[in-house]
């Protein structure tokens, strides 16, 4: 079973073999020079930009062969040596220690195979949870932003951790406390911010104009702080982003018997109306059925070894999907799937724009007008269902 391939651990072990000492450019802090003495009269000199991966500090060049290592990342360290400087333990990369990284994008299965395959769980609510991996995947291959309140156990966070797995360096899951660590992840495909609601309200507020301005669409954002050299940048590049915010139903963070609440940090009271309106919100039910995460015949290593082909193979169709090839399925499908009856009376401009980006996307994974139709039902339910959760509490 497909499901087997996507458990925390299987896809751990896929994690660890194929991105392990994968250098990208975030990763580096600071270009510096170094004098080593090998011995009394043997000093090797060397520039480099200092790396911190995996508990080791590296010192990679500047310049691979006759090209800088601006230019070619993301690299992967294959072989390293040690040298001491000022009783500091420094990694060098030998000269055929470094290897160039790249992930082929290619259409290695059908649209559907990709979609239906991934993290094919059992759950309560089977056509909300497709749905909420529809809008996952949607904002990988594509910009959208969008939040979603579910209540406990529906396994929001999950989803987006299982692709963070498989599609690293385009993927995150975070939960902020400050501004720069929120600017620090900005440049990804998707990000998925959990649980803002556990943030601190004074660290909500330095977080939120970051989150209006990143939410905007717009393809760059200015640090208007002091940039930190391997820390911070000047300008980050967001033409990529997809933005997620994912939390409990609004009930769940009520005042209780001996227990205050945090209603007043509910999303769409702790920022402005105008960051509300650059998300469109979704609400959806049900829970991941537990019994299906137990032991089974095999152990993970065993199906780690069974399911690796066939995730490079995954990540592969979704890197083809991300390069262009979904629009061109978008066009194909448009001549099958009629979307001219899908009718909301939405908010905003903004969530006019996000509900079509949704849409498109739900057109590409119908196999036909029916299951369409289906996907529409739910997620015009699920954009009233938000609205009428908070009816009466603005």
């Amino acid at each position: 079973m497909k499901s087997e391939y996507f458990k925390y651990g299987v896809l751990d072990m896929f994690c660890s073999e194929h991105y392990k000492n994968i250098i990208t450019d975030n990763d580096l802090t600071e270009l510096k020079s170094f004098n080593f003495k090998i011995d009394k009269d043997d000093i090797y000199t060397v520039k480099g930009w200092v790396v911190k991966k995996n508990r080791r500090r590296y010192l990679i060049k500047d310049n691979i062969g006759n090209e800088n290592l601006l230019n070619i990342l993301p690299i992967k360290i294959v072989e390293s040596k040690e040298f001491v400087y000022r009783n500091d333990v420094y990694n060098i990369p030998t000269t055929d220690g470094i290897a160039r990284f790249k992930i082929p994008a290619e259409e290695t299965m059908t649209v559907n195979d990709w979609f239906d395959s991934f993290a094919p769980f059992i759950h309560t609510n089977h056509s909300h949870f497709k749905l909420y991996k529809a809008l996952v995947l949607c904002s990988l291959v594509t910009r959208l932003n969008y939040r979603v309140a579910t209540q406990p156990g529906f396994g929001k966070n999950s989803i987006p951790s299982l692709l963070r797995s498989l599609m690293p360096f385009e993927v995150s899951v975070y939960t902020p406390k400050s501004a720069p660590k929120l600017l620090s992840v900005l440049e990804k495909r998707l990000l998925v911010i959990d649980e803002f609601i556990d943030i601190a309200e004074e660290n909500q507020g330095l977080l939120e104009p970051v989150i209006r301005e990143a939410g905007d669409m717009r393809t760059s954002i200015e640090n208007s702080a002091l940039s930190v050299p391997g820390y911070t940048k000047d300008t980050y590049d967001i033409s990529k982003l997809s933005l997620v915010f994912t939390y409990n139903e609004y009930a769940d963070y009520m005042s209780k018997k001996n227990k205050k609440g945090k209603e007043h940090k509910y999303f769409d009271f702790a920022v402005t109306e105008a960051t509300n309106q650059r998300f469109i919100p979704l609400r959806l039910h049900g829970e991941l059925d537990i019994n299906q995460f137990g032991d089974g015949d095999k152990s993970e290593t065993e199906i780690y070894g069974e399911s690796k082909i066939y995730l490079k193979n995954w990540i592969k169709m979704a890197k083809w999907l991300m390069g262009g090839g979904y629009y061109g399925l978008l066009k194909e499908k448009e001549k099958v799937i009629d979307k001219s009856k899908v009718s909301i009376d939405l908010k905003s401009e903004r969530h006019k724009s996000h509900f079509n980006t949704i849409v498109n996307f739900l057109v590409v994974i119908s196999r036909n007008q029916k299951e369409f139709d289906e996907y529409i039902k739910d997620l015009v339910f699920a954009y009233y269902d938000y609205l009428n959760m908070l009816d009466g509490q603005k």
